[in-house]
Formats: structure tokens, C-alpha cells, sequence
């Protein structure tokens, strides 16, 4: 059974996550509020992954508390908060995060993000079926350009495009062409940075600068929003 650790400041929302980890099936821990007695708790009940907050009660922020266990474990962390600025999103990466979920969370996004976790906890190399795409490693992926195997982070990615059996990458200085369907690409990224948007479109949520009822704007682009996915779109936007 995976073990979680929540780090949380709002005891109310930290037993609401708790409550719903529960129901699913994995094992809560504790709940936590000041980052700096997660490495105490981490060497004592070892956890196989941390939820936490980046705004906690102590002087370590979650980002800081990320940034210490990174450096003696590869223990997962997903942030999961309200600071979801793109200044905090940038700041955020410096600790190597599994994901970065927005409060308030939608159960499924959370517990879906914790599957991919834990696939990814027993993956192996021999499960490998294509060379065209690696599992994500934290922030990034890797993509095969030529006859090599570059790396590509997640953030520099605006939006990626299906050509019947092979899919764009796009990037601000790049096209990737990969040998994998979009559906491919979406599972194997498992990144919650992005989002469907048409079944030939693929988005990066903090790439998006605009929006209207039929088009998404990305780095002087527009892309096609189909009605079949608009609801999961605006469901992942903050808008006012």
C-alpha cells in the first residue's frame, strides 16, 4: 500500500485530503505543518510520497522542505496549493516536483496524478515498448531527435500536435517529430502541466495567454478548442 505524508498548515484541508487518500485505498501517515519537521518524520515513517502545500507554518516554505529532501532522497513531492503564479510555478521547479496541482483540488486530478506516481514508482526499463519517448524524470522528457536522446523540460513545451501516427513537440525554438500517437505521448508524459484541448491538441496550461469560446493563444498561435474537452479546459483555469 503507498504511504503518503500530507504537509498542510490548514488542518481542515489536511484532513480533507487525508479523508480522501483514505476512501482510495492508500495510507495517510500524518499530517504535518511546518516543513521543518518533515525529515524527521520521513527517516522515522518513511513515506512513499509527500503532498504538500508551498505556504506552511514554520520558516521553511515547501518549496524549501522540497529542495532539503531532494537532497538525500528521491522521495516524490506534489505540491498541491493556491500559489499557482507563474513566478511560484518557475521557483517550484528548483525542488524537482512529481506535479503541481492547484487548490481547490479536484479529486479526480489528485488521485489520478497519484496513480501515475505510483506506476512510475514500479516502472522498469524492460516495460519500455518504444524508444521514442522515456517516462518523464521529474520536470522533463526525453525524446529521440536524430540519433540521440535529448532532453526536453516540461515548461519549455507550449503544445503538442498529432499527425495521424506520429506527434508534434513544439517548443519556442523547435518542432520535435516523434513516432508516437498524441494518446501516447499524454501517457507517457504523464505531466499534469497539460491539458487536451482537441483530439489533435495537446496544451501546456502555462503556456496559454489568451483564450475565447473557440481558440486557445499560445506564443502568437491560435489552437482549435473542440466542445468535447472545453469543460476539462476551463476546469483547470482560474478564470474570474
Amino acid at each position: 500500500m503507498l504511504k503518503i505524508l500530507i504537509v498542510e498548515d490548514e488542518l481542515i484541508i489536511g484532513a480533507h485530503i487525508s479523508t480522501v487518500l483514505q476512501e482510495h485505498g492508500y495510507e495517510t501517515l500524518d499530517v504535518v505543518s511546518r516543513g521543518e519537521d518533515v525529515p524527521g518524520i520521513i527517516a522515522t515513517m518513511q513515506p512513499h510520497l509527500i503532498i504538500m502545500d508551498i505556504q506552511l507554518a514554520g520558516q521553511l516554505d515547501g518549496i524549501e522542505t522540497a529542495k532539503i529532501i531532494s537532497q538525500t532522497s528521491r522521495l516524490p513531492v506534489i505540491f498541491l496549493t493556491s500559489n499557482t503564479d507563474s513566478a511560484t510555478f518557475e521557483k517550484s521547479k528548483e525542488a524537482y516536483p512529481y506535479a503541481f496541482l492547484s487548490k481547490p483540488f479536484k479529486e479526480d486530478d489528485l488521485m489520478r496524478t497519484i496513480e501515475l506516481i505510483n506506476n512510475r514508482l514500479h516502472y522498469t526499463e524492460g516495460k519500455v515498448d518504444r524508444e521514442d519517448v522515456a517516462l518523464e524524470l521529474l520536470d522533463r522528457i526525453f525524446v529521440r531527435d536524430k540519433d540521440k536522446m535529448v532532453r526536453i523540460n516540461v515548461a519549455d513545451i507550449l503544445y503538442v500536435t498529432a499527425d495521424r501516427n506520429y506527434c508534434n513537440v513544439m517548443t519556442a525554438d523547435k518542432k520535435y517529430v516523434l513516432s508516437v500517437s498524441l494518446k501516447s505521448f499524454e501517457t507517457k508524459a504523464s505531466s499534469t502541466s497539460f491539458v487536451r484541448i482537441h483530439r489533435s491538441y495537446l496544451v501546456n496550461l502555462f503556456k496559454i495567454d489568451q483564450l475565447d469560446d473557440h481558440y486557445v493563444f499560445i506564443n502568437n498561435e491560435s489552437l482549435p478548442i473542440s466542445k468535447s474537452y472545453k469543460k476539462e479546459l476551463v476546469g483547470k483555469l482560474k478564470l474570474i
